[in-house]
Formats: C-alpha cells, sequence, structure tokens
C-alpha cells in the first residue's frame, strides 16, 4: 500500500492546487503524486486537516477532461497498490461517466451517449473495489461505490455500513449515503428522516449532527423545487436548512426563487463558501446570466467549469442566450 503509515513528527503538506496536480499528472510525475497523497493521507491519519480537505485534494480527479484518461491508467499501471492512484482513476472514469449522462432526467440521456456510459460506470466500480482493498478507511472509495449504486437507481447500504465500520467519525460517507436515498432517486422522504436518526449518529458532535439535518432538509427542497413544483415548500426547506447550517448547496437552491438582489446576495455567499466547487460556480455565472450581467466574463467562467467536466455548464453553454437570461421566469411557467 502506498499510502503512508502516521508519524508523530511528520507536518501537513501544502496543498496543491488543481492545475497543479493537472501539471503534475500531465507531466507523469507520478512518484511526486505519491509522495503528496501519501503525506495527505498521513497528515489526515493525524487529524492534522479535515476530511471536506482531504476530500478537496482529490478534485483533479472528480473533474472529467479526456487528457487526463491515459495518465491516471499509466499511474494506475505504475503503483499498481496505490490507494491515490486507483481512487483517482475510478473518480476520473465515473465523472467521464456523468458528463456522458449529462444532467438530464434518465429518460433524456442522448441514445449515442448509454454504451459509453454504461462501460463507463462499470469501469469505475471495478476500479473502486479494488481501491477498498487498499486503504484502512477508503471513505472516498466507499462513497464512489455509493454514487455508483445511486446511478442505478439501487441504494448502497452494504458499502455505507462497510465504510462506516471503518470509518466511524466519517461525515463524507453519511453524507453520501443519505444523497443515495434521495426520493427522486427510489428513495424517499421517510427514509431520509429515519436515516438521521440512526444510532451511529448519536457519537458526532451536535455540530455534525445538525449539519446532517441540514443536508436532509436541503435535499426535500431541491426534490419539491424541481420534481414538485412547490415553490413555497422549497422556500421553507432551503430556509430551515440554512437555519441550521450555512451551507452553499443551501443558499444555490433558496436563490432559484429569490429576485434578481436577493439571489445575486445568496449565491455570492454560496460562491465565497465554495469558491473551488464547479457546480456553485455555473450556479454563481448563470445567476448572474439571469440577473443582467455582462455576458463575456460569466461565459468565459461557464466555459472554464465545461472544460472541467461541469454536466450542467455543458447543457447550459448549448442554450441561446435569451433562455438562459429568461431561465427564472420559465421554470416558474413549467412549475406552475
Amino acid at each position: 500500500m502506498t499510502v503512508l503509515a502516521p508519524s508523530s513528527t511528520s507536518s501537513a503538506p501544502t496543498h496543491l492546487s488543481r492545475d497543479a496536480l493537472r501539471d503534475l499528472l500531465l507531466n507523469k510525475k507520478f512518484s511526486a503524486l505519491e509522495e503528496y497523497y501519501g503525506g495527505l493521507h498521513r497528515a489526515f491519519s493525524e487529524q492534522q486537516f479535515s476530511e471536506k480537505e482531504l476530500h478537496r485534494a482529490y478534485a483533479v480527479a472528480e473533474s472529467y477532461r479526456p487528457e487526463f484518461t491515459k495518465p491516471f491508467r499509466a499511474w494506475v499501471n505504475a503503483y499498481p497498490q496505490s490507494y491515490p492512484a486507483r481512487v483517482s482513476l475510478a473518480s476520473h472514469l465515473f465523472a467521464h461517466g456523468l458528463k456522458l449522462r449529462t444532467m438530464r432526467l434518465a429518460k433524456d440521456i442522448p441514445e449515442e451517449n448509454r454504451q459509453e456510459l454504461a462501460e463507463m460506470m462499470a469501469e469505475a466500480w471495478s476500479y473502486f473495489v479494488e481501491a477498498v482493498e487498499l486503504d484502512t478507511q477508503a471513505t472516498l472509495a466507499y462513497c464512489g461505490l455509493i454514487h455508483l449504486q445511486m446511478q442505478q437507481g439501487e441504494q448502497g447500504w452494504d458499502e455505507y455500513l462497510a465504510g462506516v465500520k471503518a470509518a466511524p467519525q466519517s461525515m463524507h460517507l453519511r453524507q453520501t449515503m443519505l444523497n443515495n436515498l434521495r426520493t427522486e432517486w427510489g428513495g424517499s422522504h421517510e427514509a431520509q428522516e429515519a436515516f438521521v436518526k440512526r444510532p451511529e449518529h448519536e457519537s458526532l458532535p451536535e455540530k455534525e449532527r445538525s449539519r446532517l439535518e441540514a443536508r436532509r432538509l436541503r435535499q426535500l427542497g431541491h426534490y419539491l423545487s424541481h420534481f414538485a413544483g412547490d415553490q413555497a415548500g422549497a422556500k421553507k426547506a432551503f430556509r430551515q436548512s440554512l437555519a441550521l447550517s450555512r451551507e452553499a448547496h443551501a443558499l444555490t437552491g433558496l436563490a432559484n426563487w429569490a429576485g434578481p438582489f436577493a439571489k445575486r446576495r445568496l449565491l455570492n455567499e454560496a460562491l465565497a463558501l465554495e469558491p473551488e466547487d464547479d457546480h456553485i460556480r455555473t450556479l454563481h455565472a448563470i445567476g448572474r446570466l439571469e440577473t443582467f450581467a455582462f455576458a463575456g466574463p460569466q461565459l468565459k467562467i461557464l466555459r472554464d467549469c465545461a472544460e472541467w467536466g461541469e454536466p450542467f455548464a455543458t447543457d447550459i453553454l448549448g442554450a441561446p442566450m435569451w433562455v438562459i437570461r429568461l431561465r427564472p421566469i420559465l421554470l416558474r411557467f413549467i412549475h406552475r
């Protein structure tokens, strides 16, 4: 296993930017990647930074760019027992699958994408399964398996239970499983309510339990917004979520139903909380276009997000500008 063992005298490595990691990958500096990720995992095991920060360090793998495929495969071949290499390749393949899937309903996935989509998801599954055997916690790999189950309309209980047994305090696992139970993916509101009350959460700090309930309410708001057309219920759920924990995705959800000035304020706050999240960056740019900001800077951001594999940015760039500008009005009309 390439992930390094804990050392009481070690210090946390400096986090590299996504662009810096891209350059290491494209230049096939695999030993540098191994050293970097090994140091991160060692520092994480010594609680020198959060699980969320560790997750962010893999952002280069979770963003699909076609030029990354061969280098990721070469990294796995060069270091066959490396957890970072395998989980990165699996995440990259899954991100490729999501881009092929698009942000549309399953019935609207482009027919020409379906075969390749199935192949990418199957290969991602195999690499996530192999990665689980290479790290004592492997939360990223377990979460990847749960995400894949969700894409099939299935629930990842086995992966969640195995993961939380290995990493009892993992919020990333809990949030991923709660996401898997979303009503629009074959779960239910009742299943989500039951999940946040499960006994394994009792050991969490109160702040983390509140974050879990806030996420459940955010998911309820998303469902009411996009699938039930319940504007009043959606706004109530998003506000209840934000009262418990100020999270970026709840802010963007509430922004969908806000007037132009409130929308800008909410989206600005969301971007300040998650400046590196391509989905948030995309929503912020779209929100600016919807409130009639100059198109040039926002389209530049959308193109950058699309180049990093963000499906919504890819979809929205294919729409005429007048559709983007009038999107809030069109959404309200559709959901009536």
